[in-house]
């Protein structure tokens, strides 16, 4: 247990998945999603932890996390790695390179961090720093689909559906799919809405689509509230008295 230095209560470490995890750059102290929040709103400049400035340039940043990584490995390590990948594809403070991004992605995604697997696996999807491989992508989705992680969840079933570096099986997407809608991925609840409203892997269900359908229409997705006009059409009309 890695409590929270700030509020001693949350876990300061990436332990949820989709949890939203600060880390000093300077120094590597962690903070939970919470207290990175309120640092934020609060207009907070320097760490708590060892007063370095918040403030840097993109450069500088890039620097700090290089630094980190000559320290002796510990807790700092892997979300650093993270970050390195993230700068690198990015191109933040650093010349952009897939092949960087995707070398540090992988020393994370080694030791388990769902948010590196998930980004190995996109680059494993497009061919971004890696040589494209369906298959490897499918075993990254799942690796950080299995830790919780809602986007893996639902890229993974999209694999599922169209049997893209796994054999198709529909029923295995709603799974998937239904996994990340219920932490309120709102691709995730468009898929299992098209799904029920289609009949693909799920018998055919309009009262069922329509609920996932609105749930992800709630949350501004476009595709969703087209489906709700579609499927309100299909809806049989009362019988004459």
């Amino acid at each position: 247990q890695n409590p929270c230095p700030i509020c001693l209560d949350a876990e300061d470490d990436a332990a949820n998945a989709n949890g939203d995890v600060g880390m000093c750059f300077g120094c590597g102290q962690m903070y939970c999603g919470g207290c990175k929040a309120a640092l934020r709103s609060q207009n907070v400049t320097t760490c708590p932890a060892c007063r370095a400035d918040f403030a840097i340039t993109a450069v500088e940043d890039a620097r700090r996390l290089r630094r980190l990584l000559e320290r002796p490995p510990g807790r700092h390590t892997v979300l650093a790695q993270f970050y390195l990948g993230l700068t690198y594809e990015q191109g933040i403070g650093v010349l952009p390179s897939g092949v960087v991004a995707a070398r540090y992605f992988r020393l994370a995604a080694d030791q388990g961090h769902p948010r590196s697997q998930f980004c190995l696996a996109r680059f494993y999807r497009t061919g971004a720093g890696v040589t494209q491989n369906a298959q490897e992508a499918a075993r990254w989705y799942r690796r950080a689909a299995e830790q919780g992680l809602k986007e893996a969840q639902c890229d993974l079933g999209m694999s599922y559906h169209t049997g893209h570096g796994v054999p198709q099986d529909t029923t295995e997407a709603v799974r998937w799919y239904k996994e990340a809608a219920a932490q309120g991925d709102a691709d995730a609840q468009c898929k299992v809405a098209d799904c029920y409203m289609n009949g693909q892997g799920v018998p055919r269900d309009t009262v069922e689509a329509t609920r996932w359908a609105q749930l992800a229409a709630a949350q501004g997705h476009p595709e969703a509230r087209s489906m709700l006009v579609t499927l309100r059409r299909r809806r049989p009309l009362p019988h004459s008295q």
